[in-house]
């Protein structure tokens, strides 16, 4: 007797196999228990949406993101409320479906045969997908129930920020969500954004025209003209570890392209991870073969990353067509730091973040707002200098070091043990030859320390 597929967790951290949101899974799996009611499920609950819903398709529409429209207005929420995904397993193609509420997901992938094969959730973030249990034990049909349900979640796990979509883009909603998001981020960050400033609108093409206002229509204003001034363009560049930068940030020669393999790496005892469908899956599933920030196709040595290929056509040249976001920001905290300065981030979802940021002689750290009761900021700079040197970054590859033009390290507040008491440790690093603001995530940064230091560029 086949048994049920354990289930993943989002983030890969284990939880207790009996909580409320794995057992709202279990009966949201029984309803869809093959993939054919899965399909029946996502095609119905796109309908129920009506014009509050809106698909964007990948691949010629094997792969399908639903995004809804916000209940105050048309914009787009930042999140897929539902997509039909796939995965390449090994020697099949697993496809199926992922619901959510805001970033809390439920995921259901089929075999060939149309079986459950794999099931995975995201239950770090709060939402009432834990109230499938209810809505299907009492209904007389769980099925209409439950697309009914999730149809009729409201907006409160979306967070703040809107997408303005009037017509599909190569890039998707996703797409634009990001490059505006990132957009938004640089400006924050880069001091574009006045203390006053209430609303960012950026476009969601190249990130290139931004309004900022004390109200949404000041902000937008400003927006409309930007995009007269210089109509956003998308570039489609590859950037590589060997880009050479000058000091100042600026580009003086990009590195030559890693080439596309024309066959697959030789089969070896080392793993081996292929984001991509295999020569064997149908072709509606495949990417392009070029190197394309559209496709996402990358090559790193023996790890190939092919993202989908939208459907969407290339968008009109007009200004009506232009899709963009809109993120309104909180202002800072009234009372001033002891030491440094305020600065406003955004999360994933638009959410700002507040940080205190202290510009040192090479760099800055960033002390996010929730550590602030628990680092001493007079003592810090000495306590990440020995956490550094206690823990030192791992070096990169020799060749790419002299194009390095920073690195930066994130600190995180560790709980006392019997080994060690409370304080900070070292989470992560990076390093490269840009550094880009846009990746800045203010939901981690809020708990976190973060370090940026600047790296001349080695005298020739």
């Amino acid at each position: 007797m086949r048994g049920r597929p354990q289930v993943g967790y989002g983030h890969g951290m284990a939880r207790s196999p009996r909580t409320p949101l794995l057992r709202a899974f279990d009966r949201f799996s029984g309803v869809l228990d093959t993939k054919e009611a899965a399909r029946r499920w996502f095609n119905l609950y796109v309908s129920t949406l009506g014009v509050r819903g809106v698909v964007d398709t990948c691949n010629d529409g094997a792969l399908r993101w639903v995004y809804r429209r916000a209940r105050d207005s048309r914009a787009l929420l930042p999140l897929a409320a539902a997509q039909w995904t796939g995965l390449q397993a090994p020697n099949q193609l697993l496809e199926g479906i992922e619901i959510g509420d805001g970033r809390q997901r439920l995921t259901l992938l089929y075999d060939d045969d149309g079986r459950i094969a794999d099931r995975s959730m995201n239950e770090l973030y709060p939402g009432r997908l834990v109230e499938l249990t209810r809505v299907i034990a009492g209904a007389s049909d769980g099925f209409q129930a439950s697309v009914a349900f999730v149809a009729g979640l409201g907006d409160e796990q979306h967070g703040p920020g809107r997408i303005h979509y009037p017509v599909r883009a190569p890039g998707g909603a996703a797409g634009v969500w990001r490059t505006g998001l990132m957009a938004c981020r640089r400006a924050l960050f880069d001091g574009r954004v006045d203390a006053e400033a209430r609303f960012l609108v950026a476009d969601g093409v190249a990130g290139t025209a931004l309004g900022v206002g004390t109200t949404r229509e000041e902000a937008l204003a400003a927006y409309a003209a930007e995009v007269a001034r210089a109509f956003p363009e998308a570039k489609h560049e590859v950037q590589t570890a060997a880009d050479d930068y000058d000091d100042d940030g600026n580009l003086i020669r990009r590195g030559e392209v890693p080439p596309v393999p024309d066959a697959p790496p030789p089969v070896t005892d080392a793993p081996m991870v292929r984001w991509q469908p295999g020569e064997d899956a149908p072709e509606s599933w495949r990417g392009g073969p070029e190197v394309d920030p559209i496709t996402g196709h990358v090559v790193i040595g023996h790890f190939e990353f092919r993202g989908p290929t939208s459907d969407a056509p290339p968008l009109p040249r007009r200004p009506e067509c232009l899709p963009h976001v809109e993120i309104p920001v909180d202002g800072s905290p009234g009372e001033s730091p002891p030491r440094g300065r305020w600065t406003r981030l955004l999360g994933e979802l638009g959410v700002t973040r507040h940080a205190v940021r202290i510009e040192d002689r090479d760099g800055f750290t960033l002390i996010g707002a929730d550590l602030l009761g628990l680092v001493d900021l007079k003592t810090l700079h000495a306590e990440l200098d020995r956490i550094e040197a206690k823990d030192p970054p791992y070096p990169g590859r020799q060749e790419f070091e002299r194009y390095v033009r920073f690195r930066t390290r994130r600190f995180r507040w560790v709980p006392a043990t019997a080994g060690r008491p409370e304080g900070l440790a070292w989470a992560a690093g990076s390093s490269g030859p840009r550094f880009d603001a846009g990746g800045m995530d203010g939901d981690q940064i809020q708990a976190m320390v973060y370090r940026y230091r600047k790296v001349p560029r080695p005298k020739a």
